[in-house]
């Protein structure tokens, strides 16, 4: 069954918007490779990559818009930073262990799993750490907020 109907939920979709206004930036992928949507993503400017070390800053999370299958390298794609009150489902690591409540830390390594949420990453990013936390869990899927 497809994950969306299973679920009613998909990675980079905003679930709520809280008492801040929504507002996504636009960046360009300035990485070799597509990002994926619902992922952490770092940059600087107005360039976005995939996070690959622990000491990278955090744009925010890319977001779903519009029929958009992907965000291919030189394109430009959606940033959310996480506002006062909102929730963003994003990705989880396949074992990504998370239950509602957990800390959420953001694995920085390179690879299909940079920029995804778990329990325990193999590198967890310095700049995420105490920031986040779990509203939902359904299957890879993991809907995270921002700590007050």
């Amino acid at each position: 069954m497809n994950e969306y109907l299973k679920n009613r939920a998909f990675a980079g979709q905003v679930a709520r918007a809280g008492e801040s206004a929504i507002v996504a930036l636009s960046y360009k992928n300035a990485d070799s490779e597509s990002i994926p949507f619902g992922v952490f993503v770092t940059g600087i400017g107005q360039d976005a990559k995939k996070i690959t070390k622990a000491s990278d800053n955090i744009l925010g999370v890319s977001l779903k818009m519009g029929t958009k299958a992907e965000n291919k390298s030189g394109e430009i794609l959606s940033v959310l930073a996480i506002p006062h009150g909102a929730e963003v489902w994003v990705q989880g690591t396949d074992a990504h262990g998370l239950a509602v409540g957990d800390d959420v830390k953001v694995e920085a390594t390179k690879g299909k799993d940079a920029g995804k949420v778990e329990k325990a990453p193999t590198l967890s990013l310095t700049s995420a750490e105490g920031k986040f936390y779990v509203t939902g869990v359904a299957g890879s899927l993991v809907k995270l907020m921002r700590k007050e």
